[in-house]
């Protein structure tokens, strides 16, 4: 068995890159990764060390409320965790995902590839996040969907989109298809993918101008 992290089940707060701020009882370190009982949702969240801009015990009591750390989902007794290991034991399961600019979307998990997941929404479809904007993974409690929506209304259904395993490639196998650029704290850009030269994406929006992205300008893709 690991050792317990001096921390575990303290009230904790978290500084995320991009301005997020998290506070809840702190529940485990892994390799490359901590999770916490995230207040005041009541879910507990997985957020990659890298992601982490400061990390400190919170000043104020902790609320009174004792989550069953051992039994949190995806905890691995026997080694440390990882976020990838995270990722891929959570695919299927409805979620909240925070991104770079504190914008949060709530589906499931449908694939994780090498340096991007697909993520599915109500409201939008497939949705493709660089892992690199992916601040915080928080699963709903089993049985509860966003939304409250049934299965019926918010089918699992599998993609028909062809996946490639990198998110440069997946961005060449869209040229001519109409995509929506989630760029954080600027507004989102929609247009035709036209061309892809380098690390520079070229959109043509409805007056037919061209605007060019750099691949890290986009926080997520909407289909």
């Amino acid at each position: 068995m690991k050792p317990e992290h001096p921390w575990q089940n303290r009230f904790v707060t978290v500084i995320l890159e991009g301005g997020g701020r998290l506070e809840g009882l702190f529940c485990e370190m892994g390799e490359d990764m901590l999770s916490m009982f995230i207040l005041p949702s009541r879910r507990y969240g997985y957020i990659p060390l890298v992601q982490v801009k400061e990390l400190s015990l919170s000043p104020v009591p902790a609320p009174e409320v004792s989550p069953i750390v051992e039994d949190h989902p995806y905890r691995t007794p026997s080694e440390r965790m990882t976020y990838r290991k995270m990722l891929l034991a959570s695919k299927g399961s409805f979620s909240e995902i925070r991104l770079s600019s504190n914008r949060q979307l709530h589906g499931y998990l449908a694939g994780v590839m090498n340096d991007f997941l697909i993520f599915c929404v109500p409201m939008n479809g497939a949705v493709l996040v660089p892992l690199g904007s992916l601040r915080c993974l928080s699963p709903y409690p089993p049985g509860l969907a966003p939304y409250h929506l049934t299965p019926e209304q918010f089918p699992l259904r599998p993609l028909s989109l062809g996946l490639a395993r990198s998110f440069s490639q997946q961005l060449a196998k869209l040229q001519g298809e109409f995509i929506v650029a989630g760029r954080g704290e600027l507004p989102d850009l929609s247009g035709v993918l036209t061309a892809i030269e380098g690390q520079l994406v070229t959109l043509t929006d409805a007056s037919g101008s061209s605007v060019c992205l750099h691949f890290s300008a986009i926080e997520a893709l909407h289909l």
